[in-house]
């Protein structure tokens, strides 16, 4: 039996030192157990100038 469902991971970053800015969308499977919506903001690092930035992730799922 298969427990995986999709998922769908945006991804956003916006560096306010040289303006870089990316806004992804990762699509995938995971373990039901797991696949539950989320929102956070994760640290990381510009890959432009190196700045500290903040990387704002938001999860759903997908409708089956």
């Amino acid at each position: 039996m298969d427990d995986d469902i999709p998922v769908i991971v945006r991804m956003t970053v916006e560096c306010a030192k040289c303006g870089h800015t990316e806004d992804d969308r990762y699509e995938f499977d995971m373990p039901r157990t797991e696949a539950q919506p989320m929102e956070a903001d994760e640290p990381g690092t510009c890959p432009d100038c190196g700045a500290q930035v903040l990387i704002h992730l938001k999860r759903t799922q997908q409708m089956q």
